[in-house]
C-alpha cells in the first residue's frame, strides 16, 4: 500500500488522496503540537486545498502528549515535566488539574464513563500510580500502585480490566528522559482491574533494553505495543524491534521484523489488517498483520503521529513545514 505525502501539510495518507475526505469538519483531528517559536498548543486541525490548518487551539504551558476524548471534550496530559492535566470542552472554559509537588503526570490519560484515569509518578521513589479522577472536575478520587516505574499508555480491554505499559526507564525530574545510572530498566506490561486497581498479571520481554510504551487493541483482541530501544550500543539500538504483541492466552511476544527500523516506535494504531507503527528515525511506517507477520515499511519522512480516519491511516510528520511540529499522537473525532 503506497503513501501519498502532502509536504505542505506535513502529513501522509495511506491508500487514498489526502483531501478526499478531509474537507469535512467531522473528520478533523485533535492534536498536540509546538509552533515554530517552540510554544506549546493543543487543539483541532482540519484540511483544505492548501494543506492542514489550525481550526481551534489552546496554548498550554509545557509539552502536551497523550490525548483522549470524553464526549465533546478534549482531555490532554502533559509529559516531561508533566505538571498539568487539561479538559477542554467544545464550548466553555477549560478545566485544569495541577500535579502535587511530589507528583508528575506521565503523559497519558483515558476517559471511562464518569471517571478519568491518569498515570502518574511519585517523584521521591519514581514508582508509578494509576489515579482515578472525576471526568468533569479532574479531582482525584482513588489511586493504586502499578507495580513498576515510568507508566505510560493504558487501554481498556473491555472486560473490567485495563492494560498498562510500564516503560521502565528510571529518570529524574531535572533530567527528563535521561536514564539514571544507578538503576536498571524494568519495562513490563501490567493488567489491572478498573474497580480497585488489583493486579491481574504482568509480562516482560527477554530484552531488558526494550521500553514498552504505546498500545493499540485490534478488533480480534490482540494488543500491539510500540517499543523504544534504550540500548547503549548504537548497532543494537538501530536493529531493535518496534512491535510486541499481547493476548491473554499467549502473553507477550515480539512481532517479526526482517529489517532494522532504528529502534524507535513513535506511535501505534490498529488497522483492519493488523497494526501500524510509526518509525520516524527510519523514515516510514511499519506494518504488520494481527498475527505479527511483517508486511513492510511504507516510506514517509519523519512519520510519527498516527490516526485511523474512515478506515484510512493518516500519518503526521514531525517537521515544521506547516508551521507546527506534531507530538507523537493525534486522534480523529
Amino acid at each position: 500500500m503506497a503513501i501519498e505525502l502532502n509536504r505542505r501539510g506535513a502529513l501522509a495518507l495511506l491508500g487514498a488522496p489526502l483531501l478526499a475526505y478531509a474537507q469535512s469538519e467531522r473528520n478533523r483531528l485533535a492534536a498536540a503540537w509546538d509552533d515554530t517559536e517552540g510554544r506549546h498548543h493543543v487543539g483541532w486541525l482540519t484540511a483544505d486545498g492548501s494543506g492542514w490548518r489550525v481550526q481551534r487551539a489552546l496554548a498550554v504551558p509545557t509539552r502536551a502528549h497523550g490525548l483522549t476524548l470524553d464526549g465533546d471534550a478534549l482531555v490532554v496530559a502533559a509529559r516531561r515535566p508533566g505538571q498539568w492535566l487539561l479538559r477542554w470542552p467544545a464550548s466553555g472554559e477549560p478545566t485544569w488539574a495541577w500535579a502535587e509537588p511530589d507528583r508528575r503526570f506521565n503523559g497519558h490519560v483515558l476517559a471511562r464513563g464518569r471517571w478519568l484515569y491518569s498515570v502518574e509518578a511519585d517523584e521521591a521513589s519514581g514508582h508509578s500510580l494509576l489515579v482515578r479522577r472525576d471526568a468533569r472536575t479532574l479531582a482525584g478520587d482513588a489511586e493504586w500502585p502499578t507495580g513498576g516505574i515510568d507508566a505510560h499508555e493504558l487501554i481498556d480491554l473491555g472486560d473490567g480490566s485495563l492494560l498498562l505499559a510500564l516503560g521502565g526507564v528510571p529518570s529524574q525530574p531535572e533530567t527528563g528522559r535521561l536514564k539514571r545510572t544507578d538503576q536498571h530498566m524494568a519495562s513490563s506490561l501490567v493488567r489491572l482491574a478498573w474497580a480497585d486497581g488489583q493486579p491481574q498479571g504482568q509480562w516482560t520481554l527477554p530484552d531488558a533494553n526494550l521500553s514498552l510504551r504505546h498500545l493499540a487493541r485490534h478488533a480480534g483482541g490482540t494488543v500491539g505495543i510500540a517499543l523504544q530501544s534504550e540500548a547503549f550500543d548504537a548497532a543494537a539500538r538501530a536493529a531493535a524491534p518496534l512491535l510486541a504483541l499481547w493476548t491473554p492466552a499467549a502473553g507477550l511476544r515480539l512481532a517479526a521484523q526482517p529489517q532494522p527500523l532504528a529502534g524507535y516506535g513513535g506511535s501505534v494504531v490498529a488497522t483492519a489488517d493488523g497494526f501500524a507503527v510509526s518509525a520516524p528515525r527510519a523514515g516510514g511506517v511499519g506494518q504488520w498483520r494481527a498475527d505479527g507477520q511483517w508486511q513492510g515499511l511504507q516510506p514517509a519522512a519523519e512519520a510519527c503521529a498516527l490516526a485511523l480516519v474512515a478506515g484510512r491511516l493518516v500519518v503526521g510528520a514531525q517537521d515544521t513545514l506547516a508551521g507546527l511540529r506534531l507530538d507523537n499522537h493525534w486522534l480523529a473525532g
